[in-house]
C-alpha cells in the first residue's frame, strides 16, 4: 500500500502557551521583541508552534532559576527535537485522519516525523563556567561525566526531556499533531 501523509502541527494561542510554559503574555511579547522567539508576520493573531512552546517552557524554567537567557536558549534549542520525538510516543499526542493505516504504518509515520534526534537522548547537558563549552544530548547522565571532563567544568545545567514531555502532555491540548492520510495505491509495498 502506498499513501501520502500531511502533518499538521498544532498552533497554540498565547494563553495556551502561557499555561503550558509559564511564560506570561508580557514575557512572550518581550522575548519576541528581543528576537528570542520568532515574530509571526503571516497572521494578525499571535500563535506559537510546538517548537516555540517547548523552547518557552525551558527558557522560563531556567531563567527563573537564574540562568541567563543566552545559556537557557542553548539548552532550549537542544531540547526541542528529543522532546517532540518523546511526545510522539504518547497516546493521544498524534491523531490520524483520513484513510485507514495499519498500526505498523502509523508507527513508521510517528518514527519518521522527527528527524535529527532520538527519544533515547533523554538529557541535555550544558557545562557551566567552562570556556567554549557546548551543550550535548546524552542518553544517560553517566555520559555527562565525559562531557564535563572534556569541558573542564564541575557544574552543568541538565534538562530532562522525558520529564519535559510529560509536563507538556499534562498541560497541552491534544492532539499535538494531526496526520492526514490518503491511500494512493493499494497493494503490497
Amino acid at each position: 500500500m502506498k499513501y501520502t501523509v500531511k502533518a499538521i502541527d498544532r498552533e497554540f494561542t498565547p494563553a495556551e502557551a502561557a499555561q503550558i510554559s509559564g511564560a506570561s503574555n508580557d514575557v512572550q511579547r518581550d522575548w519576541r521583541r528581543r528576537g528570542i522567539l520568532p515574530e509571526r508576520k503571516d497572521s494578525k493573531r499571535s500563535s506559537f508552534s510546538l517548537t516555540d512552546v517547548i523552547r518557552m517552557t525551558v527558557l522560563r524554567s531556567l531563567s527563573q532559576s537564574g540562568i541567563g537567557l543566552e545559556t537557557a536558549d542553548i539548552a532550549a534549542s537542544l531540547s526541542v527535537l528529543p522532546v517532540i520525538s518523546s511526545l510522539m510516543l504518547w497516546k493521544g499526542a498524534a491523531a490520524f485522519e483520513g484513510d485507514e493505516l495499519s498500526a505498523a504504518a502509523r508507527l513508521r509515520i510517528l518514527d519518521g516525523h522527527v528527524r535529527g534526534a532520538s527519544d533515547e537522548d533523554q538529557f541535555v547537558v550544558l557545562p557551566l563556567g567552562a570556556a567554549d563549552s557546548a551543550g550535548v544530548r546524552v542518553k544517560d547522565l553517566r555520559d555527562a561525566e565525559g562531557v564535563m571532563g572534556r569541558a573542564g567544568a564541575f557544574q552543568a545545567l541538565v534538562v530532562d526531556h522525558l520529564s519535559l514531555a510529560q509536563h507538556i502532555i499534562r498541560t497541552a491540548p491534544m492532539p499535538l499533531v494531526r496526520f492526514i492520510v490518503e491511500v494512493t495505491e493499494n497493494g503490497e509495498s
